[in-house]
């Protein structure tokens, strides 16, 4: 019997209904990144003993010496419904471990995934020696401690955007990343956006840049995604305080950083996607709930506004300008599982050509899970971050800029 033919008899359980009917490449049914590995049909297994048969196979098929083994840091919202939700859905990997300070609901949530264990502590799960990779899905200003720990153990790392509370601390993991030969990886899920990515190469295809400019308004990114598991634990009296902020800042300021570190770096980490340049800080304008802020790429003006507006939808557009036209991106809610951003390429035509206008929409895929896929390949030596945390530093070294740049007052 073909390979192929023994994972499907091996799998043939119930799964999510939407794994039953999801087409893929040609005559290949299930996921897309399944079909594209051969197989014929895809179901996921119900018993632990025929999921590890089924992983061995996929392993093989992936060129994989051994399975890729996760372990996660928090189980918060962000961690169940962006993270953890969608490394269960990879086939292939095996999800060794999770740790967070509220044990019951590490318990359900592992229940909930397949999470093999529980453990309680970080310290743990960095001695465990099976486990090749972890998301860090934590605060901010929580990520660099446990961050290192896992980077000094072997680990390679992923962790939520920003990198951490400030630059130092930025600083501060990349360099543990650098000795111990791991990957730091951030979150910056826009860039592994289908649409987004092919924006980048329509970018590319043009010449000269004559300006790129972002319009935020935000609105709806949960898009109705679900409930997260909760409990009614608390935390340790005293857990989770840390003092993050760059130092010197005025409290207007401060209240500023923590937004442009929030909002902001996903907008940075997407012009430099697009452009292939870093920014320079010209100006920061802020006038009520508006804001423009100005920089340069290059000898590309690039601009950043923001303003405040109450809607149902997400509104959010990037708009890079050509001599001969332009292109637009349109990034759906950060939430909204399936949706990759809407594309327009226009172009003026000249010498009696017609122009065209041509819209590009990446088929039903989600961002988060197209990086946790990314995350998978890292890990297993088959690619390089596509947001190292290098990137990742500069940004935070240019919203302190920004920062200390906006009124004291």
């Amino acid at each position: 019997m073909a390979r192929s033919k023994r994972f499907t008899a091996a799998c043939f359980s119930a799964a999510p209904s939407r794994w039953r009917l999801g087409k893929g490449v040609g005559r290949t049914w299930g996921p897309p990144s399944i079909a594209s590995m051969g197989f014929p049909f895809y179901i996921w297994p119900r018993t632990l003993a025929q999921q590890r048969a089924c992983t061995s196979i996929i392993s093989q098929r992936l060129n994989m010496d051994k399975p890729v083994t996760l372990g996660f840091v928090g189980c918060g919202n962000m961690g169940q419904m962006a993270h953890i939700a969608n490394y269960a859905e990879i086939p292939g990997i095996r999800l060794k471990a999770i740790v967070d300070i509220k044990q019951e609901q590490a318990r359900k949530v592992a229940a909930r995934h397949g999470i093999e264990q529980v453990y309680g502590s970080v310290e743990e799960l960095a001695a465990d020696p099976e486990i090749d990779g972890v998301a860090c899905i934590m605060f901010w200003g929580l990520q660099e401690e446990p961050a290192i720990q896992l980077l000094r153990a072997g680990k390679h790392v992923i962790v939520e955007k920003p990198l951490a509370g400030n630059a130092a601390a930025g600083g501060r993991m990349v360099e543990a990343a650098r000795q111990a030969g791991k990957h730091l990886v951030c979150g910056y899920m826009k860039c592994h956006d289908a649409g987004i990515q092919w924006a980048r190469q329509r970018i590319q295809e043009r010449g000269k840049i004559n300006q790129a400019n972002l319009f935020f308004a935000g609105g709806d990114w949960w898009a109705n995604l679900g409930k997260p598991i909760t409990t009614k634990e608390e935390a340790p009296q005293g857990w989770g305080t840390s003092h993050w902020m760059p130092p010197g800042l005025s409290p207007a300021q401060e209240q500023a950083f923590s937004f442009f570190i929030n909002i902001y770096s996903h907008h940075l980490g997407v012009f430099r996607f697009l452009l292939g340049h870093e920014l320079k800080l010209e100006a920061i304008l802020p006038q009520g709930p508006n804001e423009t802020v100005l920089f340069s790429a290059g000898e590309t003006q690039v601009v950043l506004m923001r303003t405040r507006m109450a809607c149902d939808w997400w509104e959010e557009k990037v708009r890079v300008v050509f001599d001969d036209g332009y292109v637009d991106v349109a990034p759906p809610p950060p939430m909204a599982r399936n949706l990759s951003a809407k594309v327009e390429d226009y172009r003026k035509g000249t010498d009696g050509q017609v122009s065209t206008l041509t819209a590009g929409l990446a088929g039903w895929n989600w961002a988060f899970k197209r990086q946790a896929e990314h995350f998978v390949q890292v890990c297993a030596g088959q690619a390089e971050p596509l947001v190292p945390g290098e990137h990742a530093r500069r940004d935070l070294v240019l919203m302190e800029e920004m920062a200390r740049a906006y009124p004291a007052g």
